[in-house]
């Protein structure tokens, strides 16, 4: 039975990721959760290019390799790019920093209900 810790487990052990999305609309704009929980866990990942979750990551600064481009997807200097990318995701997704955030916004709105 697939659980998180069996995910996590799995992730620990990975050295690679490979992500295709079909061509349909739906693929292609598929959320980029899975991409990020690959390359917080350090697993160097390759996806197509037109995807959503390569778009969004090219906006957060990481370049995504093609799976056609394997020279650089499974190269000791990505795996090392994706490992202090990694680092930096799981402090800007951690727990507490995504908490302050929803407290900001709610103080932000409660503060603009009473204006």
């Amino acid at each position: 039975m697939w659980s998180k810790e069996t995910h996590r487990q799995h992730l620990s052990r990975a050295r690679a990721a490979l992500d295709l999305k079909g061509n349909d609309f739906r693929s292609r704009h598929k959320p980029q959760a899975k991409a990020l929980d690959f390359l917080a866990s350090g697993v160097p990942l390759a996806m197509n290019p037109d995807s959503s979750p390569v778009e969004h990551l090219a906006r957060m600064g990481f370049e995504v390799p093609s799976p056609l481009d394997a020279e650089r997807w499974l190269s000791r200097d990505y795996r090392e790019e994706t490992q202090r990318f990694g680092r930096a995701l799981r402090e800007l997704l951690s727990l507490e920093r995504v908490g302050r955030r929803y407290q900001s916004v709610i103080k932000e709105v409660l503060g603009q209900r009473r204006a």
